[in-house]
């Protein structure tokens, strides 16, 4: 009797750049490896004993704690960008982090 070999399939939830949260600190996601659910993260503000900040793990989307917001921001309030725009935070989009705010025209 011929037998199938399964493989498991798994849905990414981050997409690549989405920045997230882990339990060693924030990074942004590199990579995911659909065959077995891992996400590849490069540690943003890990500082390691030989003075590089350069430090990548694997995890899996139960061990990402959520999309990192920037810092002061909250929905629904007021925010400047670094483009000189300000409006009020909408959302944040959690698969990749990006913040969405409301402009009103001066016009």
């Amino acid at each position: 009797m011929p037998r199938e070999i399964v493989i498991p399939q798994f849905d990414r939830h981050y997409r690549d750049e989405a920045y997230v949260t882990t339990l060693f600190g924030n990074g942004h996601v590199s990579s995911f490896r659909d065959l077995d659910g891992f996400y590849e993260v490069s540690l943003t503000d890990l500082n390691l004993a030989n003075g590089t900040s350069n430090a990548t793990i694997h995890s899996r989307r139960e061990d990402l704690s959520s999309t990192q917001i920037a810092d002061g921001c909250y929905e629904g309030y007021p925010v400047l960008t670094s483009l000189g725009l300000t409006g009020n935070l909408a959302s944040i989009q959690l698969t990749t982090g990006v913040h969405i705010m409301t402009v009103e025209s001066s016009g």
